[in-house]
């Protein structure tokens, strides 16, 4: 989809759960396979920090520890 950012792709799979580490959220691209670390709670605060998502690229939301 055009335009689609990582917060908005979080949202429409049904937004982080519970135990989702909102703060480490890895963006893997599938074109070069570089790994980008966003912190998700920043970038609600300052869409700016929001990253655009390409075909092919994969999220990661790992666990968080309580």
């Amino acid at each position: 989809t055009p335009g689609l950012t990582l917060l908005k792709a979080i949202s429409v799979a049904g937004d982080f759960s519970e135990f989702g580490d909102k703060t480490k959220v890895t963006i893997t691209r599938g074109a070069t396979g570089a790994e980008e670390v966003v912190d998700c709670k920043e970038a609600l605060k300052k869409p700016k920090l929001d990253r655009p998502l390409f075909p092919d690229d994969r999220v990661y939301v790992p666990r968080r520890f309580f």
